[in-house]
């Protein structure tokens, strides 16, 4: 490095260290933008011609003018400043009118690639996140809107700039962090004004220092639809900062074993499928195994039983509806054995039916005579015949 060049840098670091770092780290990031190296050769007068003969040879970005050539900002001999000249103007040799815009364009590119190299070596860990260049910002935001015609990137779901530099601060750190749900704000926010206060605090050098600091912007999470739109902003800012495509971002999501457990359905009760197999008996049959079909048809028959208990119980007993339960009300509840549910507890008549006749078999009387518990009868429903159910036929 000539020591023109060196004295320059020197100026910029030491006679005004604050605003120099600061300017620096703003800058540093244009470059390996394409967007940014373009957007300055045209302001610094460069045609279209020339602006093809840079993407042609390849020079479309500061960080790759800078060595494009052996020659050093400071250098008397400009040999070699004039060949690249020639080659980007078309031109051997180069015209006296378009030779100072391509060194003045050399020279920037030249000065990006020292600061650049400088941020590197002075950055610690306080250091503040680099951000995006404006025409960088403008260019990979048109991209984003063509790729993602679906999405009206206006209003809610245009990210700010704050939560895009913060995600692109981790490409340029390589670490990968988390970013909270209040960090995920909107560019409407930025553009309604933000208070900054002064504060004193220690530089990155350690000297005590007069800063501005901005509050801080919190994006509102307090409905469903916040919340929704919150976490959609973070992930367009994650394909802005192009560290996660936002069409494929989802279905790697989809795929892994704890969000797919989350997505199976809750077991279903037994009501629930005898409901179903109600609507449509062909249906649930064919999807449902035979010992599963048959098991919810006996559950359909016993509480078509209990149903129809619960009315012949109303119909023989007529003190029903003239008392409450209160103290010393009567109550006719049958208790039934699990496997005589549905069945018919009474006979035609209202008298008990015994149950260890239509169980096990009973000794204390024969079938078809009555027991101290009932009578010896089948009580499945429309038998009533003098043997016990589990022979009826």
């Amino acid at each position: 490095m000539s020591c023109a060049f060196m004295f320059v840098i020197c100026c910029i670091t030491e006679i005004w260290p604050s605003a120099s770092r600061s300017y620096l780290r703003r800058i540093v990031n244009m470059l390996d933008s394409s967007a940014d190296f373009l957007d300055r050769a045209r302001k610094l007068g460069a045609n279209d011609e020339e602006l093809r003969n840079l993407q042609a040879l390849g020079y479309d970005t500061f960080g790759k003018l800078a060595f494009a050539t052996s020659y050093t900002p400071g250098q008397q001999d400009e040999t070699a400043l004039k060949q690249l000249a020639a080659e980007i103007t078309g031109s051997d040799p180069p015209l006296a009118a378009r030779l100072p815009i391509v060194r003045r364009l050399f020279f920037e590119s030249y000065t990006l690639a020292a600061a650049d190299m400088q941020m590197r070596v002075e950055r610690k860990d306080d250091s503040a996140p680099r951000k995006l260049a404006n025409a960088e910002r403008s260019a990979r935001y048109d991209d984003q809107r063509k790729c993602l015609s679906g999405i009206d990137m206006t209003g809610e779901l245009e990210p700010s700039n704050a939560l895009i530099d913060l995600v692109y601060n981790m490409a340029e750190e390589d670490q990968l962090k988390y970013v909270r749900w209040e960090e995920c704000t909107k560019r409407d926010q930025e553009l309604m004004g933000i208070k900054v206060d002064p504060v004193w605090k220690p530089d990155s050098s350690g000297l005590i220092r007069e800063t501005k600091v901005s509050e801080a912007l919190k994006a509102d999470t307090n409905t469903d639809l916040k919340l929704r739109l919150a976490l959609q902003r973070r992930s367009l800012s994650f394909d802005q900062a192009r560290l996660v495509d936002y069409n494929v971002a989802l279905l790697k999501a989809m795929d892994a074993a704890e969000v797919r457990l989350l997505l199976q359905p809750l077991q279903g009760g037994v009501k629930r499928k005898a409901d179903a197999l109600e609507e449509d008996p062909k249906k649930s049959k064919s999807s449902a195994s035979s010992g599963e079909y048959a098991k919810l048809q006996q559950t359909i028959a016993n509480l078509q039983g209990q149903v129809k208990n619960l009315r012949a119980n109303s119909s023989h007993n007529p003190t029903k509806g003239r008392k409450g339960r209160g103290k010393g009300a009567k109550t006719n509840l049958i208790r039934m054995p699990p496997q005589l549910i549905g069945m018919a507890p009474t006979n035609a008549q209202g008298e008990p039916n015994c149950y260890d006749f239509n169980l096990k078999g009973c000794s204390k009387a024969k079938p078809g005579e009555r027991c101290p518990k009932g009578w010896h009868c089948c009580m499945r429903w429309g038998c009533g015949k003098p043997h016990p159910q589990f022979e009826h036929q």
